[in-house]
């Protein structure tokens, strides 16, 4: 771990957080920057982060992207059991009938809100069951459906993450979804949402990109990563920022990668 690129990643989350607070910015988005400052091992008796907890509790019914942040944030708080497993049981109230999960109650199933749950699930380290096992098959499915159709990088990124927690996917898929990946970075060693978007390289792409290769026993995977390093540092601002909006997403997905969440 790069702890002067991490010490800087938490910086900015610190001061984006406040920001966010001072500007009445929606809960979600603070939900999540927050969850990551507790993964790394902050902020938890801060009186700022325990205001956002009692603000929430007004939306525990919110769609599946805020319930989502909630529960990984709540995963941080012993305290909060019965509430972590109560938004567990109205994400799971949210499951649609092929298995999938959405943005909101009876939208279609997503990869992108699939693989967050999956994670957050795991991180509040909840057991593989059969709820758990038909989001795993429908992103299978739906994911080889997409590859057949172009693909998008966010979505074999999420997988790959994915795989990781409940070591559910076979040998082969997780390969055939890494070599997607692989193709699919750009000459300039970033990642956009696929070789030919007109987007380019694109900053919450790549560092999802290299959240997603890292941990893997690949030299390919290993090269490929520090390509996209050097991506960055060629296209880093002076205030350590990425060109993207929202500003946070970038600095999220970078932290988690140097953290080797």
């Amino acid at each position: 771990m790069n702890n002067s690129l991490l010490n800087q990643e938490i910086f900015l989350l610190f001061d984006t957080l406040k920001k966010m607070r001072e500007r009445h910015i929606e809960l979600s988005r603070q939900l999540e920057v927050a969850w990551v400052l507790l993964d790394c091992g902050l902020c938890k008796d801060d009186p700022g982060t325990r205001r956002i907890l009692e603000q929430a509790l007004p939306m525990e019914k919110a769609g599946s992207g805020f319930l989502i942040h909630f529960i990984n944030f709540l995963s941080y708080f012993p305290d909060e059991k019965f509430r972590l497993e109560k938004h567990i049981d109205w994400l799971f109230l949210n499951q649609n009938k092929d298995g999938g999960l959405g943005r909101f109650f009876a939208d279609r199933s997503r990869i992108p809100v699939c693989w967050k749950a999956v994670d957050a699930l795991h991180r509040a380290r909840y057991g593989y069951d059969s709820k758990i096992e038909k989001i795993f098959n429908w992103m299978q499915n739906e994911w080889r459906s997409d590859m057949l159709s172009g693909g998008l990088s966010y979505k074999a990124a999420g997988v790959l993450i994915a795989s990781k927690r409940y070591d559910y996917f076979e040998n082969e898929f997780i390969k055939e979804t890494m070599n997607w990946l692989l193709k699919n970075q750009n000459d300039d060693g970033g990642w956009g949402p696929n070789k030919h978007s007109v987007m380019g390289s694109y900053p919450s792409c790549t560092f999802l990109a290299m959240r997603a290769l890292s941990g893997f026993d690949s030299d390919l995977a290993s090269e490929a990563i520090e390509r996209a390093e050097c991506w960055a540092e060629n296209n880093e601002f002076v205030s350590g920022l990425w060109r993207e909006h929202p500003v946070e997403r970038a600095i999220i997905e970078r932290t988690l990668f140097l953290i080797g969440d």
